[in-house]
């Protein structure tokens, strides 16, 4: 009898070694990622194209950008106050529109890259006067914060905004 429970015991022993053995090397279970708008996955993470980001590479990078600002703004000519809003354009997934931007009552067009945005250069005409404006910027949380310089006509006006959003 006493044989008989050493030989059990032996077995029981030897069946959780084999158990841990091969859990331990048992093969990692993949994971499924889903990665979107053109991402791909590499190396257990989405590397996703320009103008997206996120995990799965789900968000639009100009996103950060959308809604109102109030501008508190020093110009050359003076000090200035007016709200402008940024939207999505048509131009692709990293442009935007400014509509009102420098108080100017039509649409700009700028290119956004991670927290950075550009206004290339463009003008616009207004009840028969050209404006023509371009510049860059840095956004950090709800604070946009723009240089640009701005032409109409005869006039023309270097520009710092602060712009904080609504």
């Amino acid at each position: 009898m006493k044989f008989f429970s050493i030989l059990i015991l032996m077995c029981f022993v030897l069946g959780v070694i084999a158990f841990v053995y091969y859990k331990k090397n048992e093969p990692e279970t993949l994971v499924s990622v889903n990665c979107f708008n053109g991402g791909v996955y590499s190396n257990g993470a989405c590397r996703c194209p320009s103008g997206y980001e996120g995990s799965t590479c789900e968000t639009e990078m100009r996103s950060r950008f959308f809604g109102s600002y109030n501008v508190n703004e020093s110009c050359t000519s003076g000090n200035y106050n007016y709200t402008f809003r940024i939207t999505a354009s048509s131009g692709g997934v990293t442009g935007v529109t400014l509509r009102n931007f420098a108080g100017v009552p039509g649409n700009f067009e700028a290119i956004v890259d991670g927290n950075s945005i550009t206004i290339p250069i463009q003008t616009v005409n207004i009840e028969g006067i050209d404006f023509s404006i371009q510049g860059s910027g840095q956004i950090s949380g709800n604070m946009l914060m723009l240089s640009y310089s701005n032409d109409r006509g005869v006039h023309s006006d270097a520009c710092t905004g602060k712009c904080m959003r609504q």
